[in-house]
């Protein structure tokens, strides 16, 4: 539960409320937290003036909404720089499963990880996540005792001679370990582990419970081989697929990559129902693009793991088309088996430090744009009264500098929070 807190006034030198650009900062300012949310924003004389004297706190530096990593796998923290690239991903995916810990070991391992991810991220600021797991029944239960709010999105695969298999995940999905910290999500694996007709069953199961959904999309240009005929690295090339003897002839086929096919089986319709996050989309044409701007699916671009695997070396992600477009975009780390740390800003730095750009809008991407991919946008993003009392401060001197000098410095240095509060209380 939510704990029954006395109201408190807390101060920094400025705020970013994240609320809209034409008012981006305000001078020394702060919130007003009561029993979890926002009771009140504004500058420190007007919160006085409205709430009369009340306990106060006052951290220099500046205030935003705790930061949202809207795609991230704990559970492979474990993994964190075990694998060098090796050149493609189906090797390092054979890498990753080399790594897995023996069965016995699994739970203390896996919680073990979960852990120290929720205290990475609650170091960096991150205060909610879109959590990937193949493992929930495990990981949900050591994020019902963090102290940081997770969509945990339950892994789900069904290909083949293996389609049979999604049903029972589908059960162990919406039953694991259900808690205050978490959001019960479902994750369709990715269109070479999930064939369309078990795509379509996932999402009918997902509307009817209300789950949000989230999917590795267009991440690598292979797929597109995949989904016409079977072939290339992720089919009939990849020893795995054979070895498990997987592939069979009642896989739907179709042409056209796996954009065109996740509109075709419902999923870029569901998201006109339910939160629907599709992960990387490093792949994507203007046609491809119209697509999902006629869609309110969500992407979630992960740009450091992008890069470790390569795809920046043979073409840019469209991240900037897609806002143009109206695409929400947001930000995600993946795991530490392919990123060095669970740094949302650091992501957020990275493009900042690649392309410029404006920075209210990168930040925008890991506070309300994410919230709004986990369709959480009511409860968390920006400071606002009656929002989620999700707070950081970090050390960036705002004195005598304009809005966009102070998120160019954020973004610049990336700097670690001097305080972060999840639901009212200080961590």
């Amino acid at each position: 539960m939510i704990p029954t807190t006395p109201p408190l006034l807390i101060l920094s030198d400025a705020i970013l409320p994240m609320e809209g650009a034409d008012t981006a900062i305000i001078g020394r300012a702060g919130v007003i937290t009561h029993n979890g949310l926002i009771l009140g924003v504004g500058t420190a004389s007007d919160l006085r003036t409205k709430f009369g004297d009340l306990p106060e706190q006052y951290i220099p530096g500046v205030m935003l909404p705790g930061f949202i990593n809207a795609h991230v796998h704990l559970e492979l923290g474990y993994q964190r720089g075990k694998i060098p690239f090796p050149g493609h991903f189906t090797k390092w995916v054979a890498q990753l499963m080399q790594n897995y810990p023996a069965p016995e070991q699994l739970e203390t391992v896996i919680t073990q990880a979960v852990r120290e991810g929720i205290a990475e991220s609650l170091s960096f600021g991150v205060t909610c996540v879109g959590d990937i797991s193949r493992r929930c029944s495990i990981s949900r239960s050591a994020l019902a005792k963090g102290n940081l709010h997770a969509v945990s999105f339950g892994e789900v695969v069904g290909l083949g001679r293996m389609r049979n298999v999604a049903d029972q995940l589908l059960q162990t999905v919406e039953a694991d370990n259900k808690s205050e910290w978490t959001t019960i999500a479902v994750s369709p694996h990715a269109p070479f582990t999930v064939e369309g007709p078990v795509l379509k069953k996932i999402l009918t199961h997902a509307l009817a419970k209300k789950m949000p959904v989230a999917m590795h999309l267009a991440e690598h240009p292979e797929e597109k081989d995949f989904l016409r005929d079977l072939s290339g690295p992720f089919g009939r090339d990849w020893d795995v697929m054979l070895k498990m003897n997987i592939l069979d002839d009642a896989i739907p086929q179709m042409d056209g990559g796996p954009i065109r096919w996740a509109k075709h089986w419902g999923l870029l319709d569901a998201a006109h129902e339910l939160p629907v996050i599709l992960a990387h989309v490093n792949y994507a044409g203007a046609a491809e693009l119209d697509l999902l701007a006629n869609s309110p699916a969500s992407v979630a671009y992960c740009p450091r793991t992008r890069a470790y695997f390569g795809h920046d070396a043979t073409t840019k992600h469209p991240y900037r088309e897609m806002l143009d477009a109206g695409i929400n975009v947001c930000l995600g780390t993946d795991s530490l088996a392919s990123n060095p740390d669970l740094s949302i800003l650091r992501e957020a730095s990275f493009l900042w430090k690649r392309d410029r750009g404006n920075p209210y809008s990168l930040l925008e991407m890991i506070t309300r744009r994410a919230a709004a991919a986990l369709g959480m946008q009511a409860d968390r993003g920006t400071l606002r009264t009656g929002k989620t009392a999700d707070l950081i401060v970090l050390p960036i001197d705002p004195k005598n500098r304009t809005s966009t000098d102070v998120m160019t410095e954020i973004l610049t240095q990336a700097p670690t929070p001097r305080a972060v509060w999840t639901r009212g209380t200080r961590i």
